[in-house]
């Protein structure tokens, strides 16, 4: 079964996507988010090893968007976090990479408080 860990890595936090076996991973979305960096997308890498297979997520210096809203928020600010998901969502859809591609969980969606913007996963 798939599921979600994190990982400590000297000074820097990273969620772990363990894939399940049978889970079927198309390889050209892989690239498509591991060779470029987009606004809006955590930082991705895919590692296979021993291990596994998983994906790699950079979360250092960010919240979950649950703890992020929970900490009471303006209508300016809960405004700029739709349009960041929205705009995220439109700019994935020009490259071809569905929404069935992302983990859509306010758990696992991260907001970025330096740079002031949502990250997806």
């Amino acid at each position: 079964m798939s599921s979600f860990s994190y990982s400590n890595e000297e000074q820097n936090l990273f969620l772990l996507y363990n894939i399940d076996a049978q889970e079927n991973v198309n390889n050209s979305i892989v690239q498509k988010l591991v060779e470029k960096k987009r606004e809006g997308i955590v930082k991705t890498q895919y590692i296979a090893d021993e291990k596994g297979n998983y994906f790699k997520y950079d979360v250092n210096s960010m919240i979950t968007l649950k703890h992020f809203l929970e900490q009471g928020i303006n209508d300016k600010t809960y405004c700029a976090i739709l349009h960041s998901v929205a705009a995220t969502l439109e700019l994935l859809k020009k490259e071809d990479i569905g929404v069935c591609n992302l983990v859509l969980n306010e758990e696992l969606i991260y907001y970025d408080s330096v740079r002031k913007v949502v990250n997806l996963r």
